[in-house]
Formats: structure tokens, C-alpha cells, sequence
């Protein structure tokens, strides 16, 4: 009986891999069904019931949220997108695995990616960054197989699709495109439509022109209202950078000169790196008053980075290292369901996300917290990145890309700032991984290969 059910795996092992993704999509999509939605959700949940969006973040998570709800009518429809994204790419990832190797346990390992604490805390959370994420992981595991098809004609399918996916990622989050160009530039390395550099450089080139031009007409397509978010932007840089007279000094509306003041004096207080527009800005009036002269924000961060530019370059250090290893435990790894919403949407199965929950923070978190901090995928990644150039191997160019991306994905906030929020690095906690696996993909090919090389020697000598 065993043998026989060895002899069944062996010959069905794809077929169990892709019902096995199926049933893990399944479950993913229960525990957290119909989508855990955080305040940052709601104002794309709302749009896409017809809301009228401002273009503060991008809005394409509530076009096509719209799309979606108008064909299906379920909330939960965006939930099974995302996910029918990220476990299709899953899927493809470890049947690429097995084709290459053989191993059917490496190839089960790409799936258990998907049950991992620090992948599926979020993966069923309805943010652009996780949308973003699933649509350049499944671009990549695309990319896997068109790389080496020989038919020209499905390549240029694939292609096609894997740019679509790269788009959908770069208008997911205006600082996706750091991100994204990395891979799309591997994308035409490999798709051998463009042999000479110059004219992968351009495709690079003619897409990040596509992205910018993209924007505006997803604005259009949802209504979004166009507002002016310097005070966003530029509210930290100018609160912790100033001087204590600065602010007195600077010429400024007098409301304003007197909010600023009071949010510095909050600032320092309480240590508010970033987000001082959240923690020490009262909604309303308060917050009012900054939008009412956000105009005067350029002029007032420039002179206050000019006079102090030592002093700029020292927070925006001591922010990022903030954000690199998290100091408190308050790091932002878990979504509590869906926040109250004028729609009475709640979360469906309670008892199930109560499990996940426990498992993420009880187990997760508590044993490899340093999985959901930024310093290990950082160092995990460059690691990864030496190793790669000191052996060439059939990935070797592809590793090195995937962690281009997923370092500068993390780079990418120090000029910006970020709290310590786990989502902000779900990209490049993917693309480490992946880097990984093909590295132990091709060490075990490279190891089947030097026991192999011997014994066929032997062998032809005999003859």
C-alpha cells in the first residue's frame, strides 16, 4: 500500500501541488473573510461603493475594488483576488521548483511560504501593499516559466502578462516603483525579445513613463479628488529638524506658526519620529488649519532643512534606524479585523481569526520576532547577495536582481520615513525569500551534479 501511494505521489506530484495551493487559498480566504480592513482600507472599501476618493494615496485598490463589487456584489471579492494572486504564484513557484530539481520536498517548502507568521499576519488584509506585493510575486513566478519557453508565441502572452502585473504593482503604492523597476528590467533581460542592453534599459525607461502617465488616468477613472498633502509629507522633516526658534523666525500665517509650535512641543515629548500628523495634530480644526496652508509648507521646509541640513541628515538616520530595529513592541504586525465602518462589514468567522491571531503573536512573534523586523531581511538579503557573486550559478543574475529590489524597497524610506509598520517590507520579505530558495535550488542542483559527474566517469572509463 505504501509503495503503491509513493509510486501515485511520484507520478501525480504536480497535480497534489496544485490541489494543495487550492485548499491553502481556501483556508487562507476563511480566516480571514471577507478581508480584515484597517482605517487605511475603509477609505478604498467606501470608494468602491461609490465614494469619491482624494489622490492622497493611490486609489487604484478602490477602482478596481468597484469593478469587482459591480460584478460580483461581494465585499469579499477583493479578499479572493489578492489571495487567488499570491497562492497561484505559490503554486507556480514550487511546481518550477520541482521541475528543476526533482525534490519534491523542496518543491512542498515554496508552499509552506504561504503558512509562514510573518506572510500570512497580513495576507489576508486588505492594503495596497499587499496587492502590490501578490501582483509582482506572481509577475516573477510567471517570469520562471516564460524565461525558458521556447515557444515565442506564448513568451510574448506571458509577457505581456508579467508587465500588466508589474504595472498593477508600480500603481499600487507611489513608492512601488523603487521596487518594481529592478524587476521589470529582469523581465526584458530574460524575455528574449530584447537582446542588447540599451534596449532593455529602454523598456525599463518607457514603463516607469507609462507608470507616471498611468496615475492621473486612474484618478480620472474613480473621480478622485486632487488635494495637496505637503503637510503629510513634509510635517516631520520641519518638526524635527527645526530649531526651537525656527519656527518664530520663519514668516508664516500666525495660526499656523502657533500649531507648529504646539506639535513640536508634542513632538519631542513623546518621541514621535514620524507621524506627527496622526499623534500630535488634533482632527478638525487642527488639521484644518495645516491643509488650509499647505502651500506654505515647500517654502517652510526648505529654509528649515537649509538652516540645519547636519541636523537633517542626523533624523532622518535616526528614523530609518528606528524603523530598522523596532524599539518597542508596538511594531504594526497585525491587523485586529475590520475596523467599524458606516456598512456594519464585519469579520465572518471570528473563531478562526482568533487561531490565526494566537499563531502570529503567541508563536510568531514571540519565537521569530526577527522576521518581522527590517534589519534581518536586510542583512538575510545582502548575504544572500555575496554568496550569489561568489559562485556563478544558472540563478545567480536573477538572486542579485530579486534583492536589488527588495533592498531598495527598504531603503526607499529613509528620505520618506515610515513607522514601524510590518507591511512596509512585505515586499522584500518575499523577494529574500525567493532569492534564498533558488540559491538552495541551485546548490542542489550543483550538488546532484559533482556526485553524478564522478560515477559517470567511472562508467565511461569501463567502457
Amino acid at each position: 500500500m505504501a509503495s503503491v501511494l509513493i509510486g501515485f505521489t511520484k507520478k501525480h506530484w504536480v497535480a497534489i501541488l496544485v490541489t494543495l495551493a487550492f485548499f491553502a487559498f481556501i483556508i487562507n480566504a476563511l480566516l480571514f473573510y471577507p478581508g480584515y480592513m484597517s482605517n487605511d482600507t475603509l477609505a478604498m472599501f467606501y470608494a468602491s461603493r461609490g465614494v469619491v476618493p482624494t489622490n492622497i494615496a493611490p486609489v487604484l485598490l478602490g477602482l478596481v475594488w468597484r469593478i469587482l463589487y459591480q460584478l460580483t456584489g461581494k465585499t469579499s471579492s477583493i479578499l479572493l483576488f489578492q489571495l487567488s494572486m499570491l497562492w497561484s504564484a505559490l503554486c507556480l513557484f514550487s511546481i518550477y521548483t520541482f521541475k528543476k530539481t526533482g525534490n519534491r520536498t523542496l518543491s512542498l517548502l515554496c508552499l509552506v511560504i504561504g503558512v509562514l507568521p510573518f506572510v500570512i499576519n497580513i495576507s489576508g488584509v486588505i492594503w495596497r501593499d499587499g496587492q502590490m506585493t501578490f501582483a509582482l510575486v506572481l509577475a516573477f513566478a510567471i517570469f520562471l516559466f516564460a524565461k525558458d519557453m521556447g515557444n515565442k508565441k506564448w513568451r510574448r502572452v506571458l509577457f505581456i502578462a508579467i508587465l500588466i502585473l508589474s504595472l498593477y504593482a508600480a500603481l499600487s503604492r507611489y513608492n512601488a516603483i523603487i521596487a518594481v523597476v529592478p524587476m521589470v528590467f529582469l523581465f526584458a533581460h530574460f524575455s528574449g525579445f530584447f537582446n542588447k542592453i540599451r534596449w532593455q534599459i529602454a523598456v525599463t525607461i518607457l514603463f516607469m513613463l507609462l507608470t507616471a502617465v498611468s496615475f492621473p488616468l486612474v484618478n480620472l477613472a474613480i473621480g478622485a479628488r486632487s488635494i495637496d498633502n505637503s503637510p503629510g509629507l513634509l510635517l516631520d522633516d520641519i518638526i524635527r529638524v527645526s530649531k526651537e526658534d525656527d519656527i518664530k523666525n520663519i514668516t508664516m500665517p500666525t495660526d499656523l506658526r502657533n500649531l507648529l509650535e504646539s506639535i513640536r512641543g508634542c513632538s519631542f515629548k513623546e518621541n514621535v519620529f514620524v507621524s506627527n500628523i496622526f499623534v500630535c495634530v488634533k482632527p478638525g480644526d487642527d488639521a484644518g488649519v495645516l491643509y488650509r496652508n499647505s502651500g506654505e509648507f515647500k517654502r517652510i521646509w526648505s529654509q528649515v532643512i537649509f538652516n540645519n541640513p547636519i541636523g537633517y541628515v542626523t533624523y532622518k538616520l535616526e528614523m530609518f534606524s528606528s524603523i530598522l530595529i523596532p524599539q518597542t513592541d508596538n511594531a504594526y504586525i497585525w491587523q485586529p479585523g475590520i475596523e467599524p465602518n458606516s456598512y456594519g462589514v464585519h469579520v465572518r468567522f471570528q473563531r478562526l481569526g482568533d487561531i490565526n491571531q494566537k499563531y502570529i503573536q503567541k508563536f510568531g512573534y514571540r519565537y521569530l520576532r526577527a522576521t518581522f523586523e527590517p534589519w534581518f531581511w536586510l542583512i538575510l538579503g545582502l548575504s544572500i547577495f555575496y554568496l550569489s557573486t561568489k559562485r556563478r550559478t544558472k540563478h545567480a543574475y536573477i538572486i542579485r536582481v530579486l534583492i536589488l529590489s527588495g533592498v531598495l524597497y527598504i531603503l526607499g524610506y529613509i528620505p520618506t520615513g515610515a513607522t514601524t509598520d510590518y507591511r512596509y517590507i512585505y515586499w522584500s520579505v518575499f523577494a529574500v525569500i525567493f532569492a534564498v530558495i533558488l540559491y538552495v535550488l541551485d546548490r542542489y542542483n550543483d550538488r546532484k551534479l559533482t556526485i553524478a559527474t564522478p560515477t559517470n566517469t567511472r562508467r565511461s572509463k569501463k567502457g
